[in-house]
């Protein structure tokens, strides 16, 4: 899968102490989208199968800093699960987003999975661990 961060959230970390993250929700998009740095959250078309909603996050369901590889730090949420509940809606999904929800509302990441999720039959599911990662530089 590849992720990236937007340009407008890497604006908001230079004048920022990365290590908390706010109230944000994560979606999951339907249109066949490459995202990129300069992606807004305008280009996604928001999956609408059965059982859908998007999954919000407050600041205290990220965990304390955690020690990544070299000078980096990251954080992380509980997995994220995604189930349809019947085939009434059925939708393709091709990857996530995971929107700061504000004031302002702001694209922090976004990705797109390797291969499409069939999202359209009973138990069709799709699981996401949430993990932001800050290189802090040479030390």
């Amino acid at each position: 899968m590849i992720t990236v961060y937007s340009r407008e959230f890497l604006r908001q970390l230079a004048t920022a102490s990365p290590t908390t993250v706010g109230p944000c929700k994560i979606k999951l998009f339907q249109n066949d989208l490459a995202p990129g740095p300069d992606t807004v959250i305008g280009d996604f078309v928001e999956a609408d199968f059965s059982g859908y909603a998007a999954i919000s996050h407050v600041a205290g369901d990220w965990s304390l800093p955690l020690n990544l590889l070299g000078p980096s730090v990251g954080t992380q949420t509980p997995l994220d699960h995604f189930e349809a509940t019947s085939s009434a809606v059925v939708n393709v999904v091709h990857g996530f987003w995971l929107e700061q929800t504000g004031p302002p509302v702001v694209l922090i990441t976004c990705g797109r999975f390797d291969a499409p999720a069939n999202m359209g039959a009973i138990g069709d599911t799709i699981d996401i661990l949430n993990r932001l990662a800050w290189f802090l530089g040479i030390p």
